[in-house]
């Protein structure tokens, strides 16, 4: 069932449990992680950055919509050596639209020469494709660790990137 997001102060704490902990394995060993869920935007968050899922202060992972940057588009940005550099994907404008369910997933795998992949869907669609890019970088040598860091969904610890509209995760 799908949960509501207000865009002012939602904000679900999963802690930090072992079991999210470097989710893909350790993040200096060729580890994959996968990220899914479907939303339905009322608009693009807080601030136009709203986030899906949050693991990071200084390192870890962020999955956030993004409609400063880029008209329309979501990202997963993954923070390595105390948020010094980053590996991204940014997908292309106009990406995902208000009011409509789409089915996003994001990909990290450290042994790949692009790191990050994207994938959208929606009924209009059919299948999962992996859409346009805006921007990538996949510069650096992994996540490193984010077993410190607690688990967001629908926004990040400082509460103000609220995710706006309905999320089934």
């Amino acid at each position: 069932m799908p949960r509501d997001f207000d865009g002012v102060d939602d904000i679900i704490d999963f802690g930090s449990a072992t079991s999210l902990d470097n989710i893909g394995g350790e993040p200096s060993v060729g580890s994959t992680r996968t990220v899914a869920t479907w939303i339905n935007l009322d608009t693009f968050g807080e601030g136009g950055f709203g986030r899906l899922l949050n693991k990071t202060a200084t390192t870890g992972w962020r999955w956030h919509l993004d409609n400063i940057t880029v008209s329309g588009a979501f990202i997963l940005v993954v923070d390595r050596a105390g948020g010094t550099t980053t590996d991204f994907a940014r997908s292309a404008t106009n990406t995902l639209v208000v009011g409509r369910w789409f089915f996003v997933c994001g990909t990290y795998d450290t042994s790949a020469t692009q790191r990050v992949h994207l994938f959208v869907g929606n009924s209009g669609l059919g299948t999962l494709v992996e859409p346009a890019y805006h921007a990538t970088d996949s510069a650096g040598d992994g996540s490193g660790d984010d077993s410190a860091q607690t688990l967001y969904v629908g926004n990040r610890a400082a509460t103000d990137r609220t995710f706006d509209g309905r999320m089934a995760y």
